[in-house]
């Protein structure tokens, strides 16, 4: 097993939330899933494209622990996905899309050239969770890192997004990717389900995200949380204070 590393959902448990389980999309070999065990959020139901850390993820944690470990890739369609590995062979950074290289102080990742190409399964995850008669009821955080196809698996989880309050999703203040959607349009479409964001904006990190609305209320008179914030004082920098998202709630109920 990974050794135990705090996760980044670990911040909704210090701002007083109860998590449940788990849904991982882009687990690799499964590192922030000790952290999830150790901190006994389950059940937890992840998925990984690419066979090599696939196989080092079910062979960790599928049968030792209970770990539902799919083997294929999410997006907003169902067929087939074509994986570009970059040459040194780091498949944590193996995408749909290549990556736009950066320059002085960027990411060195990006500058590595393509070397393979690897066909994975591709699915929408309301078709895969309908298909399989999974019970989502446990599952309430949704942790996405999949290399710029943020949007897409988002997309493609239609109605299931609906049972998910807490969200984790790797976004790029300006593409990474040659394809990817820049951080503020993933915010926007996922404001439009009735989440807002919790924390900063990074060059490119986990943002997350809370649902502080109904998604059938979307588009409806209540202010987003971030503006409605600091027109109550909260400077934009950070997280919201959890008292000012216990009053926005009780201002605008769902």
């Amino acid at each position: 097993m990974h050794p135990v590393v705090r996760a980044k959902i670990a911040w909704f448990s210090d701002e007083g939330h109860a998590l449940r389980g788990v849904v991982h999309v882009g687990a690799n070999d499964g590192a922030e899933i000790a952290w999830y065990l150790h901190r006994n959020h389950r059940p937890i139901l992840a998925f990984e494209p690419h066979p090599e850390p696939f196989a080092a993820l079910q062979r960790e944690y599928g049968d030792a622990h209970g770990v539902i470990c799919v083997n294929a890739a999410l997006g907003a369609e169902d067929g087939e996905l074509v994986l570009q590995v970059p040459e040194d062979g780091e498949t944590e950074h193996a995408s749909k899309y290549v990556p736009i290289p950066t320059d002085g102080d960027g990411h060195e990742w990006t500058r590595v050239p393509h070397g393979s190409s690897i066909a994975a399964p591709l699915r929408r995850f309301d078709s895969w969770a309908a298909e399989t008669c999974i019970d989502l009821s446990p599952f309430d955080v949704l942790v996405i890192d999949v290399q710029g196809m943020e949007l897409e698996v988002l997309r493609g989880m239609g109605r299931c997004l609906d049972g998910f309050r807490h969200l984790c999703i790797e976004c790029s203040e300006r593409p990474m990717y040659d394809g990817e959607p820049p951080a503020r349009e993933v915010i926007d479409w996922l404001a439009a389900q009735g989440f807002d964001r919790q924390t900063p904006i990074e060059p490119h990190d986990d943002v997350l995200f809370l649902r502080t609305r109904d998604p059938a209320a979307a588009g409806a008179d209540a202010p987003a949380l971030n503006e409605w914030a600091r027109q109550n004082g909260w400077k934009g920098k950070g997280p919201i204070p959890r008292a000012v998202r216990e009053a926005y709630a009780e201002a605008f109920p769902s």
